[in-house]
């Protein structure tokens, strides 16, 4: 009995220990499981649920003509934090938070999720729509079709506005 305990309690603190480290909701469709997730040429190499997206949602060459060479004004959706980021055309992005200075890469996938990752956290990839009063918002695109929106985009300059 003893035996069984030790290795039941580690795979529970391993479990405890991804929970805290990687605390994404792990209903999320990311990255790479985003991209075989929606329609594509190829069929995926595992069945992967289908998606709805919002009818407003971007497309890539729409995302990369919002963001490429200019500057925005964000606010998280939950927390209210607003940055001011700078997305150059070579996929370098630059950032302003709380009086903190951020830097990072960004790229926009072929089925048009903006993909950002900002120094050492890993990649995440969001879908971008147009809300009915003309403003941006970003999406976690989750698998029951329940979207989160996380970022909501404020202004948009053309170049490095704030001189980041």
């Amino acid at each position: 009995m003893r035996r069984m305990i030790l290795p039941l309690a580690v795979v529970t603190g391993l479990a405890l220990l991804w929970v805290l480290f990687f605390p994404d909701d792990l209903s999320t469709i990311d990255g790479p499981d985003l991209e075989r997730s929606v329609a594509s040429d190829k069929a995926p190499a595992k069945p992967m649920p289908s998606v709805t997206l919002p009818t407003a949602t971007l497309t890539a060459k729409e995302v990369k003509k919002l963001f490429s060479g200019r500057s925005v004004e964000s606010q998280t959706v939950i927390k209210q934090r607003r940055s001011l980021t700078y997305y150059l055309p070579d996929g370098e992005v630059r950032q302003l938070r709380n009086d903190n200075k951020r830097f990072g890469r960004w790229r926009v996938s072929k089925k048009g999720r903006m993909c950002l990752r900002m120094e050492t956290l890993r990649e995440k990839c969001r879908i971008i729509v147009r809300e009915p009063d003309g403003g941006y918002r970003k999406y976690i695109v989750r698998k029951n079709g329940d979207h989160q929106p996380t970022v909501d985009y404020l202004q948009f300059w053309d170049g490095n506005e704030p001189g980041l």
